[in-house]
């Protein structure tokens, strides 16, 4: 019986590769309708941001924390001051916030066409009281 599966197996299996499909009903007339449309993230490629958060003396700030305006999406900068982050300009413009504690947080706009930024932050002029 097994010898029978085995030789009918690969017989069935090269019948069913010369089978085409048919439509079933009337065809389609014409070209496709205009309200197809495609996903909007497909008209926009999303791309990566790099940068570096540094002091105004030019030192990295580690831990600095990233993140676009209006969304929950963002990251931190790695011990040298660097980051990556991925942008999808799909809402219009893109705006990022650069804070750290103890600095003045920014706001930047950014152009499509930038692929790398380096972020000087100022230390803040308000001083903390001292907790005893």
């Amino acid at each position: 019986m097994n010898r029978f599966l085995l030789v009918l197996l690969p017989a069935a299996l090269l019948a069913a590769s010369s089978l085409q499909a048919r439509p079933i009903g009337k065809p389609f007339p014409g070209p496709w309708p205009r309200v197809l449309k495609a996903h909007p993230r497909a008209l926009v490629d999303d791309y990566l941001l790099t940068g570096v958060v540094r002091t105004d003396a030019g030192e990295p700030l580690p831990g600095a924390t990233i993140f676009i305006k209006g969304t929950y999406g963002g990251t931190s900068t790695n011990e040298l001051g660097s980051f990556r982050l991925t942008i999808s300009p799909d809402k219009g413009p893109v705006e990022l916030v650069v804070a750290y504690v103890g600095y003045v947080s920014q706001t930047i706009a950014l152009n499509p066409a930038e692929t790398e930024i380096t972020v000087n932050l100022a230390p803040s002029p308000l001083l903390l009281s001292e907790t005893v």
